[in-house]
């Protein structure tokens, strides 16, 4: 392979000069080289390996032997144009990467006096790129040194690439130590190229003239795999510099040291409401109008902080915050980063920590009285719409259960559920937690202002408690928020659209209190659009039993290792009580006798004293029911309700059909 001398490229180096300044080097070089030829040739002749032969090319001529491999003829394979097609898609990434690195390569060996060919591999051995002096272009087609040309040992014997990958190292080949005839009177050196993980994903190969090899090469093409490997860490790097970018949840702007905008993320845009603005169209100080950035120009804090600010365009005028990062580079200031968010969506984060749990749903309430199951179908009807909703019932009866039942079945599921007891909050502060307040309301207030309950609970649900606490001015105000819903904080100047689900709730009479002058009869009409009425305890004694087995199974999970029961006769006397607390009283009950019970069974022993007591009269004016005369009763009404239909009437109160026929049986029920 000889390239003649009015083709050598302009400005290299004389081959003479070369010769002086390696000669000692050089004729080291040959003597090798004729060496590994007489070893090469006494192999394929007589399949002897020579000392001078390393290890990995012996193996190698072992393996080519055993393929049957001519060394006298090549094998060249190529793929289809559509394989190759393929496969230089497959790897664009490794193209785009490796080659502009492989051609700078190439280029100053040739500037070096090198005549060489480089080129790029994939993982398997497969050429995607060749680069060479247009002299060789016959040469290298004998060799199969083009694009698509397959450099596997199967087909072109030994050589530096399969070497390379089949020990998954650099590796070089000097002419003799091919297994080829027609690639001895060439050089190799072949670097790996690994990808982010690790893993091979190509090489790189300079093949040139045997006479101008030394070991400057492989430190040269190590260096240059390295670079590659760098770029694929330095994209790696861009793209997820640039997914947060752009998938950030706050707007990003980028300015220079001249406080021109330069870049934009996608959130800003939102922010902006608009997808058809270029950064070259903004002025930073007409975005923010009262935030000073001449002042912040001086100033030598590499973060500022504003809690809350006007984002100003076109029509847009959003509460928001800021954050202004300060970049500089060896001293000097190099622009300016502006992260900022719109002030609803801070408030939207805080309600996930805020919000009241969620844990009950339709299909946790136990129960299997039908007034009940009745309320829970309207009840689920009801959570499909907007319209506020008043729960009335005894202290302890479920409200909040049912509450957060409606809301988990709407389609505000996924929004905050903001719970406020009414009775609970100081006069002096009702209004501020319910409606916020801007900052300076209040001397000890806080230096950013507030948002209130309804605020928080914009796109859920705020469950009023206990309603009919609140002061008659601050009705008034509920009032107008449920007229139009918007709502304006303390002190504030600008109205904010709601939306939102309004469930009140009472324990009391509330259209009493109406009459009273306690409560704001437009205000009661207003949130009377859907009344429940959640039925006490006392008149579904049936639920009695299920609770109790409900509420010590929740016990025994939380005790892990305890399994209790209770007596039939201890359920019995829970079954006569009145609870006038409802379900909470029964609750605590149950969890006293469970904790004081040093027994794996609760008896009537367990139960409190104060229950003791007031157990025979519970029911003053009717004879104490059993647990029969409640199962009597449920299943009664069951039936009526049904119509007599015995499936249905099972089914409302979730029995089996063979237990309500056996019931039916015991307590001599006529259907």
């Amino acid at each position: 392979m000889t390239m003649p001398k009015s083709t050598m490229p302009k400005g290299a180096i004389d081959r003479n000069t070369l010769a002086a300044v390696y000669q000692d080097e050089i004729s080291e070089y040959i003597q090798r080289l004729d060496e590994l030829g007489a070893a090469r040739q006494n192999f394929i002749e007589k399949e002897v390996i020579g000392p001078c032969v390393r290890p990995e090319i012996a193996e190698s001529w072992k393996r080519c032997k055993s393929l049957k491999l001519s060394a006298r003829q090549s094998r060249n394979q190529y793929l289809s144009n559509e394989a190759l097609k393929d496969t230089l898609k497959k790897n664009t990434f490794l193209i785009n990467v490796s080659s502009p690195i492989l051609h700078s390569v190439h280029e100053n060996l040739i500037n070096a006096s090198y005549l060489c060919v480089a080129f790029l591999t994939d993982r398997e051995g497969i050429i995607l790129d060749c680069i060479y002096h247009e002299a060789l272009t016959e040469e290298l087609e004998l060799m199969g040194m083009k694009a698509g040309s397959i450099w596997q040992e199967q087909y072109v014997g030994t050589n530096s690439v399969s070497l390379a990958l089949h020990n998954n190292q650099n590796f070089y080949t000097f002419g003799p130590e091919h297994y080829m005839d027609d690639h001895t009177q060439i050089n190799c050196v072949t670097a790996l190229i690994h990808n982010n993980d690790g893993e091979v994903a190509g090489t790189i190969t300079i093949s040139f003239y045997k006479e101008f090899f030394n070991d400057l090469m492989m430190v040269v093409f190590s260096t240059a795999s390295d670079l590659i490997e760098k770029q694929f860490l330095n994209f790696r790097n861009m793209r997820i510099a640039e997914y947060t970018f752009n998938n950030m949840t706050e707007g990003m702007l980028i300015l220079d040291s001249h406080m021109n905008v330069t870049q934009m993320n996608k959130k800003f845009l939102q922010l902006l409401k608009s997808n058809n603005v270029h950064a070259s169209d903004l002025d930073i100080h007409m975005l923010f109008k009262d935030i000073d950035f001449d002042l912040l120009r001086c100033d030598t804090h590499l973060h500022t902080q504003i809690p809350e600010t006007f984002l100003s365009y076109k029509s847009v005028y959003s509460r928001v915050s800021a954050d202004i990062y300060r970049i500089e580079a060896y001293g000097t200031v190099d622009g300016f980063v502006i992260l900022c968010r719109d002030i609803n969506d801070i408030i939207a984060l805080s309600q996930q920590f805020t919000s009241s749990a969620t844990t009950f749903h339709f299909d946790t309430i136990v129960t299997k009285d039908p007034q009940m199951l009745a309320l829970i179908e309207e009840c689920k009807q009801a959570a499909k719409y907007k319209y506020p909703i008043l729960l009335e019932g005894e202290s302890g009866a479920g409200k909040e259960v049912f509450a957060q039942s409606i809301h988990n079945a709407s389609g505000r599921s996924s929004k905050p559920f903001i719970a406020v007891n009414c009775a609970a909050l100081p006069i002096s502060l009702v209004e501020s937690e319910l409606f916020g307040y801007e900052k300076g309301s209040f001397t000890d207030g806080l230096s950013t202002g507030k948002a209130g309950k309804f605020e928080q609970a914009n796109g859920g649900t705020i469950f009023l408690d206990e309603i009919e606490e609140l002061p008659l001015d601050v009705q008034s105000k509920l009032l107008r928020v449920l007229d139009n819903y918007r709502v304006t904080r303390i002190g504030g100047k600008t109205e904010k659209k709601l939306d939102i689900r309004v469930i009140a709730a009472t324990n009391r009479d509330l259209y009493e209190s109406v009459q009273n002058k306690n409560f704001r009869e437009d205000l009661f009409y207003r949130i009377n659009v859907m009344n429940f009425k959640i039925p006490p305890l006392s008149k579904r004694l049936g639920d009695i039993p299920l609770l109790i087995d409900h509420f010590l199974n929740h016990l025994n999970l939380e005790n892990r290792g305890i399994d209790k029961i209770m007596s039939q006769d201890c359920i019995d006397a829970l079954c006569m009580y009145s609870w006038k607390g409802n379900v909470r009283e029964l609750q605590n009950a149950v969890t006293r006798s469970y904790y004081l019970c040093n027994d794996t069974v609760i008896t009537r022993s367990h139960l409190p004293a104060s229950f003791k007591t007031v157990e025979a009269q519970a029911y003053p004016e009717q004879a104490m029911p059993t647990r029969a005369n409640v199962e009597y009763e449920l299943i009664r009404k069951a039936l009526i309700a049904c119509s007599g239909n015995i499936s249905a009437a099972a089914d409302q109160i979730r029995m089996s059909r063979a237990t309500f026929y056996r019931k039916l049986k015991k307590y001599d029920i006529k259907y």
